[in-house]
């Protein structure tokens, strides 16, 4: 085995014990209290919960609760969704943080702002001078419609991110009514997301126990039956059959979304026909009524924060404000702020570091035990905290120095919150090429260096939303803290429930004031740092794209050809820039820093100029090899064309080998006919990837790019039958999209003219044309308009039986703009028909059944 081979596999051997580690976290933090849950429940615990007249009563009260807010806040998670995406109303995003404040404070706030309404001497009753009594089941609908809220509209709002909104454009013009394009186009698309909308809310709802702690008043709820047997009655048994009563629709819910994942990576086409002003009114009042609705608990809770005595004396104060600072109530509020601020920063650290690390494990390293990270991870997301603090009980209760400390409640809370996190890091990683890795075992670089130096750097706006994600739920939640915390780590969300029984309703909603506060203020930090990485990464993809064609060509060429002698006039001839221009570059570069001659009058690229390519480098190429090549029958009877052997050496290899000495090893190779004997080509090219595409048989080549549409960015897409006779052809840098053609009087093959510099009228047959080769090659820019167009097309009408070279030349030629690299047609052989291949290798002169297919 050669020193990359040794290298390769001692990443791979680390890597599945980095696994076998990580899977053994998971189940011991996340898994193993559930299974230690279900160990220690007795039987006469059963017997009396399956007796207990409570148990059921509780049981049917949350699934009626549970059922009718989650079918509500679906519906208007839906109508708001809709009407938001679908206007054209400014500032949509504040309109978004607005909708989901609900998010930024605890349940019990959300539940104590509708108690301070709805009660007997509420807002309520006190405004309009009557004597309803909203405490019970409407005041637990209405508390879990707003609780659950924000998650279910966030669902909905991004799926519709992804839908092709074409067809309403359409459906517009030919004057068919917007009502009509929701029920027929909107909801059969949104329907996964509805569903999994649904199940969220329904799984929040059914496991919280914030909202029926302020206001189940008499009915009795299963959430308050666990607390009840854990916390008054130290009963561990029967609450443990409560938990895992609660973990049901979580579980249900993970099926679903596990069976049903959506793909979607990129948003579809935007909408060309503005809505229309009356729409656009209309929806943003509907908006702004649903959105004053969810924000009415905050409001009361505000309000109350500044009233001396609830219900006598409602004057206004800032009493409840200052004892927050001054411990005049003898609690030391601050304190528990400080827990919070301690526990929510240790959480989002480890819980950033820990999510980032699975993602890492899951996707960018082939291995058996990947998988199996990947499905542990996403399982966290189906455990509810309030389950999973009663099994840290069990399982960490006789180890002192862990179970009493404030760790506790960070472990617990990574991996309560570890699965969107995880999900996050997993959709960042998978997007960030593989090359870095593979073009890193070639040289023997590190691992840790291409993690630190390339991975997280380019994942730096994603790891601030999953340390905003970990942080901010910490800061509110009360769900596995409420069974695992003491008087010394009690975290401020806590201490809302600690002034319940003095009633004490100015300092519980001044404490919710607090967390409210705190957290806008750190969602909106986060936020900012957010845009400013985006801005940092946007404008230095600008300056590191900021070279111009003379500047790129004399670095490329440098680049090439190493460190020499060079004189102007050289440089002149062979870049056919004038003298002045040539003069003129030097200067600029040297200026730059990006070119040095030494002592001896010789000429180098230095590495800041290195740098200043590296934008332009051509990351991957992809290889469309399927078709059977019925061309060169009877050859290809027995093998594929492209692993056809002319004068010894297979036609792929001329194209692979050109590829690799430019440094171009992620190479992926869709496959179709005979795909089996492509294997052989792992013994040359260990890097290569394969793509099978069983649909080559049936469907024009269109669907081979369609097999590896998430991997066109930066790459070369190359026809696979090419007989390469210049590897120069493949560059190591691109400087702008380009397809290859040889100028020619005359040719019955694909061609283009040459329209202003770039690709004009593409046809089969021309005169005094660019004969086309299939090699082009795409920049970033283009590569998302070509994911984009090549999905598009391919889901119309006959879309199946296009090359996949007329989306981008024929029917969306009007988004491109591609320059026409120049060869020479002595540069490649096209092998059209088998007298061709004979007169390039004799020995096929008698090739079985030759006769038939002269």
């Amino acid at each position: 085995m050669n020193k990359v081979g040794r290298f390769a596999k001692k990443v791979y051997q680390k890597h599945e014990v980095l696994r076998v580690i990580s899977i053994a976290g998971i189940f011991l933090f996340a898994l193993m209290p559930l299974i230690i849950l279900a160990f220690n429940i007795k039987g006469n615990d059963l017997a009396f919960v399956f007796n207990d007249d409570k148990f059921y009563d509780s049981l049917k009260n949350t699934l009626i609760y549970t059922l009718v807010s989650a079918l509500i806040t679906t519906i208007l998670a839906v109508i708001t969704a809709y009407l938001l995406h679908s206007s054209s109303i400014k500032h949509k995003n504040i309109i978004v943080v607005i909708l989901t404040l609900g998010m930024l404070v605890p349940t019990l706030s959300i539940g104590l702002g509708f108690r301070l309404l709805l009660n007997n001497n509420g807002f309520f009753n006190k405004i309009f001078k009557t004597s309803i009594d909203g405490i019970g089941m409407p005041g637990l609908i209405l508390g879990s419609i707003v609780s659950s809220f924000p998650a279910a509209f966030l669902i909905i709002y991004d799926a519709l991110k992804y839908e092709d909104k074409g067809p309403y454009d359409a459906a517009s013009i030919m004057g068919i009514k917007r009502i009509s394009t929701f029920f027929k186009l909107t909801l059969p698309y949104l329907k996964v997301a509805i569903i999994s909308s649904f199940f969220a809310s329904f799984t929040l709802i059914f496991s919280d126990y914030g909202i029926p702690m302020e206001l189940s008043g008499k009915v009795n709820t299963l959430p308050l039956y666990l607390y009840d047997q854990i916390l008054s009655l130290f009963k561990y048994g029967r609450g443990s059959i409560a938990g895992l009563v609660i973990l049901i629709p979580a579980l249900l819910s993970f099926v679903f979304d596990i069976i049903f994942k959506d793909n979607s990576s990129e948003e579809k086409q935007k909408r060309l026909i503005r809505s229309s002003k009356l729409f656009n009114a209309l929806s943003l009042t509907v908006i702004l009524l649903i959105a004053f609705f969810m924000f009415i608990p905050q409001l009361t809770f505000i309000i109350l924060s500044f009233v001396k005595s609830f219900p006598n004396n409602m004057s206004f104060t800032f009493n409840n404000i200052i004892a927050l600072f001054t411990n005049r109530n003898g609690l030391g509020v601050m304190r528990y702020l400080g827990n919070s601020l301690l526990m929510s920063l240790g959480v989002g650290l480890i819980g950033t570091i820990v999510s980032y690390l699975l993602g890492y494990l899951a996707v960018r390293k082939k291995g058996s035990l990947g998988k199996a990270v990947d499905l542990l991870s996403l399982s966290t997301i189906a455990i509810p905290g309030i389950v999973l603090g009663i099994g840290y009980i069990y399982l960490f209760k006789g180890v002192s120095f862990f179970y009493d400390s404030i760790l506790i409640l960070i472990v617990v809370n990574v991996f309560h919150f570890l699965g969107s996190p995880y999900l996050m890091a997993k959709n960042c990683l998978t997007k960030i090429s593989k090359e870095y890795e593979v073009v890193g075992e070639t040289l023997g670089i590190s691992k840790f260096k291409i993690i630190f130096k390339v991975l997280i750097p380019s994942s730096a706006s994603t790891l601030i939303e999953m340390f905003s994600y970990f942080f901010l739920n910490s800061m509110i939640t009360i769900s596995a803290v409420a069974f695992l915390c003491n008087a010394d780590n009690q975290p401020l969300s806590i201490l809302i429930s600690t002034y319940e029984a003095s009633q004490n309703y100015e300092m519980q909603s001044a404490i919710s004031l607090l967390l409210l506060v705190v957290n806008i203020s750190f969602k909106t930090i986060f936020t900012k740092l957010f845009d400013i990485i985006h801005f940092i990464k946007k404008k230095g993809g600008k300056e590191g794209m900021a070279l111009t064609r003379y500047q790129f060509e004399l670095l490329t060429f440098l680049e090439r050809n190493g460190k020499k002698r060079y004189s102007q006039r050289y440089l002149s001839d062979m870049l056919t820039f004038s003298l002045g221009n040539i003069n003129k570059l030097l200067k600029e570069l040297t200026e730059l820093d990006y070119i040095e001659m030494d002592a001896s009058q010789e000429l180098s690229l230095t590495e800041k100029g290195l740098k200043a390519l590296e934008p332009y480098r051509v990351r991957k190429a992809i290889i469309l090899a399927a078709g059977f090549g019925s061309r060169l029958a009877p050859v290809t009877l027995d093998i594929p064309k492209p692993l056809v052997k002319v004068n010894g050496t297979r036609i792929i290899d001329s194209l692979l080998d050109a590829l690799v000495q430019k440094g171009i090893t992620n190479i992926f190779i869709v496959r179709g006919y005979k795909r089996e004997q492509f294997d052989d080509l792992l013994k040359k090219y260990p890097s290569i990837q394969f793509v099978d595409n069983e649909n080559f048989n049936v469907m024009n080549n269109i669907s081979s790019a369609m097999k590896v549409i998430d991997s066109i960015d930066r790459c070369y897409i190359c026809e696979a039958d090419l007989l390469i006779n210049n590897p120069d052809i493949i560059r190591k840098y691109e400087f702008s999209s380009n397809y290859l053609g040889a100028r020619v009087k005359e040719t019955d093959d694909w061609c283009f003219k040459k329209v202003n510099g770039y690709v004009g009228k593409y046809t089969q047959g021309g005169e005094d044309c660019y004969q086309a080769y299939g090699i082009s090659y795409w920049n970033e820019e283009d590569s998302a308009k070509l994911r984009n167009d090549i999905r598009k097309h391919y889901n119309s009408r006959g879309g199946k039986e296009t090359l996949w070279e007329n989306v981008p030349l024929k029917y969306f030629k009007k988004n491109y703009k591609i320059e026409i690299r120049t060869c020479f047609k002595s540069d490649i052989i096209e092998i059209d028909n088998f007298s061709e291949l004979v007169s390039l290798d004799e020995s096929y002169a008698n090739y079985p059944k030759h006769e038939e297919f002269n």
